[in-house]
Formats: C-alpha cells, sequence, structure tokens
C-alpha cells in the first residue's frame, strides 16, 4: 500500500472540497480506480494474452484489488482526521486474505466516513 492511501492528509486539503462527503468519498473512489487500473492495465493484457485459459482467474484477482484499494480509502476516511488504527487494520486485512469479507467492510467503513467527514465538508 502507498503512503497515499495510509496516511490522512491536512484537513485544509479535504476542506477545499466543498462538497458533500458522498461526493468527496466517490471522487476518491473513482479517481483511484482509474488511476490502479490504467496502471495495471498493460500488464493485464499481457497476462490475459500469454494466459488466456486462466482469463476468470485473472479478472477476479483484479477485481479483489479494486475492492481492496476501494477499503482502503474507506478505511482512511472512516478515522479521519486520525491515522487508520488497529481494528482498521485487522479488518483491511481479512479484506486482503478474504476478499468477499469487503463486501461486509466497504459499506461499514462508509457510513463511518461519512459520519467522521460531516465535520469538515458541507452536507
Amino acid at each position: 500500500m502507498s503512503y497515499y492511501y495510509i496516511k490522512p492528509e491536512n484537513e485544509y486539503y479535504v476542506w477545499i472540497f466543498a462538497r458533500s462527503p458522498k461526493s468527496f468519498l466517490l471522487g476518491k473512489v473513482l479517481n483511484a480506480m482509474k488511476n490502479a487500473t490504467f496502471l495495471s492495465l498493460p500488464v493485464f493484457v499481457l497476462l490475459i494474452a500469454f494466459f488466456y485459459a486462466e482469463t476468470l482467474t485473472i479478472l477476479l484477482f483484479f477485481i479483489a484489488g479494486l475492492f481492496f484499494i476501494i477499503s482502503v480509502i474507506l478505511g482512511k476516511y472512516s478515522t479521519y482526521p486520525d491515522e487508520i488504527g488497529i481494528p482498521e487494520g485487522i479488518a483491511l486485512a481479512g479484506v486482503l486474505f478474504f476478499p468477499p469479507l469487503a463486501l461486509i467492510i466497504i459499506p461499514f467503513f462508509y457510513f463511518r466516513s461519512i459520519n467522521s467527514l460531516r465535520r469538515f465538508l458541507n452536507d
């Protein structure tokens, strides 16, 4: 994981967006998914080209990676302005090792993120 996704930014950099918490989180998640997709697209295409029989497995790992990125971003903002704590870290490790857990963790972190960002963003 990148330092960018773990360490919280200055409160000013969140406040200047002047959007609702939902819009802010959606923008962050879409931007991260777009960047991750563009960066991994060459490797993804090469893997499918050389291991065509394993296309479904490659696609599932790619989707699991996107779910993990979403979980990390929402986990980061669920404790904002503090850093990610031990409970969030354990939940993220669970998503990393058992990706279907993301279906529970993502909504949980999403609602906590909305509540923690209301102090800094317009609702």
